[in-house]
C-alpha cells in the first residue's frame, strides 16, 4: 500500500514536555517528561496544538510543545502510522 500526504500538509516532529513524569512504553519502558510525536498539519503551530490537545485529552498537562518540519520522515516510511497525530485526516491510501 502506498500513501500520499494531502495537498498543503506537512509532517512535523513535535518535542513535547510534560509538567510531570509519565510512564511510557515503546523503545523501552520507563518514566519521562519528554516525548516526540509526529503530527500532520498545515503549519507548525497547528501541529503543536494538535499534539498538545492529544495529550491533554488523556489528562496529561503539556508544558512545552515545540515542532519543526520533518526532513526525513515521509508517509511511506512511517513504521507506526497509527501513532502519527492527524494521520487519518492528512493521508490518502493508494493501491
Amino acid at each position: 500500500m502506498k500513501y500520499q500526504l494531502k495537498a498543503g500538509l506537512s509532517i512535523f516532529l513535535v518535542t513535547t514536555i510534560f509538567d510531570q513524569k509519565v510512564l511510557v512504553a515503546g523503545g523501552g519502558m520507563g518514566l519521562t517528561d519528554t516525548v516526540h510525536r509526529y503530527s500532520i498539519a498545515e503549519s507548525q503551530s497547528e501541529a503543536e496544538d494538535n499534539v498538545r490537545e492529544h495529550f491533554e485529552e488523556q489528562g496529561i498537562n503539556v508544558s512545552i510543545a515545540s515542532g519543526s518540519v520533518s526532513t526525513r520522515a515521509t508517509v511511506n516510511t512511517m513504521t507506526f502510522p497509527d501513532q502519527v497525530i492527524g494521520w487519518n485526516e492528512g493521508v490518502v491510501a493508494h493501491a
